[in-house]
């Protein structure tokens, strides 16, 4: 799974083998492939070397002299003037999740509920938090326990499970580990769905201790090794970072433009930082491109004669990104996780009066035995196995239609047409004559 269709990347990976070399093409099929977290930084890459060329020339990895290479080398068609070195960087909460294990505690927790024979949405948890560090320069740091601790730290519920089966009716909660961690556990046997709350671990509290901040200097470091004298830049990618999002800050909290700019207060060497991300809009699958531009008011490098020109260009780049089918945040879990990672599938069964539209890879692992006709079914709204349906009431199908998916999606519809019911699977039927029941007919003209 990944943030923008399989299809439109492989495209992209072809029309881009135009100004790269195999073997740099070569390591971005690889990365793609290895399909963990690490590919998101790849993906972004593709995409936004391939948005460039489309407005200008385009170079990848460029050797300047120095100890690095930055990702991208651009020249403006429209504004040769134009012309900067920057570096992709995809940004993620990752470093949040190491220190603050949420997602791995719910698992758990849901893994040992079950195997106590329970049901799980009838279970809420609740997390306390603290903060570490000084004021205006610390985080967010929730009671949970290590990894490695979790199972052996969940054990201590089996007593509280016992007493929930004892009195299944009954509402009940309980502490873990009280002299230790701040975790409660809740029974109630009326709640429809599980349920947990917690303090944000990933607000920002310091300009410089967290993840946007991290990337951006680290870029900034290499950028400064690649020996390229003129206007250097760092486009960031959402990765599944809350703070690329927030929009409302606290008395004590800061927001992307805070770091964006004290970053760009101690980092002279930096022209731009170009952000991009994708916001939910209606309806539920619609995303828009979120763009936001910093350039510094006086660029020192002669390269770069108008800051306006460099603004259009990056703009520009930015509107030619495809459109993505996953948001960042379930992309960067979903790479994390042992699920299928292929391509989204697409489509919901859809059936009228004489046809049932079907996502034709679901289809098709259906036939290849891969998944079960229930299995099948029941990932449409209807979840009832509409094949039987027709086949009970004697309808075959007499017609197959493929309508192909667009480069964004990595899926097609089959359209299966179903004809009036068939004397081959119906029983026999009398039809009147065309005019009227005239009664038996006579042989013989008597």
């Amino acid at each position: 799974m990944a943030i923008f269709a399989r299809r439109r990347l492989q495209r992209m990976l072809d029309e881009n083998a135009s100004f790269m070399t195999l073997k740099q093409t070569e390591r971005h099929v690889a990365a793609l492939n290895r399909a963990d977290p690490k590919s998101l930084d790849t993906e972004w890459e593709v995409v936004v070397l391939n948005a460039f060329s489309r407005i200008g020339k385009v170079r990848h990895e460029v050797d300047f002299g120095g100890p690095t290479r930055a990702d991208l080398h651009f020249r403006s068609a429209a504004d040769p003037a134009a012309e900067f070195v920057a570096d992709v960087a995809t940004v993620t909460d990752a470093g949040y999740e190491d220190d603050n294990p949420l997602r791995a505690f719910g698992e758990e927790l849901v893994r040992v509920i079950r195997k106590a024979r329970l049901e799980p949405n009838r279970f809420s948890y609740e997390v306390l938090g603290r903060h570490e560090g000084e004021y205006r320069d610390s985080k967010v740091k929730l009671a949970l326990p290590g990894r490695a601790e979790l199972a052996t730290v969940l054990r201590g519920l089996d007593g509280f499970f016992d007493a929930i089966r004892a009195s299944p009716e009954s509402r009940a909660s309980h502490v873990l580990q009280p002299e230790k961690l701040g975790i409660s556990v809740t029974y109630d046997p009326r709640q429809p769905y599980m349920g947990g709350s917690y303090p944000s671990y990933t607000v920002v509290y310091s300009l410089t201790r967290n993840p946007v901040y991290n990337t951006l200097k680290r870029k900034a470091d290499q950028l400064k090794k690649t020996g390229f004298a003129g206007c250097k830049g760092i486009i960031l990618c959402d990765g599944g970072c809350d703070l690329l999002r927030e929009k409302y800050r606290g008395s004590t909290s800061f927001l992307l433009p805070d770091v964006v700019n004290e970053f760009l207060r101690q980092q002279t060497s930096i022209a731009f930082v170009l952000v991009v991300t994708f916001a939910e809009s209606q309806p539920m699958r619609s995303r828009r491109r979120d763009v936001r531009l910093w350039v510094r008011p006086f660029c020192r490098q002669s390269f770069v004669t108008d800051n306006a020109v460099l603004a259009a260009a990056l703009g520009d780049a930015a509107m030619r990104l495809p459109q993505p089918v996953e948001n960042a945040i379930n992309a960067f879990h979903l790479l994390q996780s042992k699920e299928r990672k292929m391509g989204r599938r697409e489509g919901s069964l859809t059936l009228t009066g004489d046809s049932i539209e079907i996502s034709a890879r679901s289809l098709l692992e259906m036939l290849a035995g891969q998944i079960t006709p229930d299995q099948f079914f029941a990932g449409f709204s209807s979840n009832r196995n509409e094949f039987s349906e027709m086949l009970r009431k004697g309808r075959l199908i007499d017609a197959i239609t493929i309508r192909e998916g667009s480069p964004d999606l990595d899926d097609d519809l089959v359209t299966l047409h179903f004809s009036p019911p068939d004397p081959a699977v119906t029983k026999f039927r009398a039809r009147a004559p065309a005019g009227g029941d005239r009664g038996p007919e006579r042989e013989n003209g008597t």
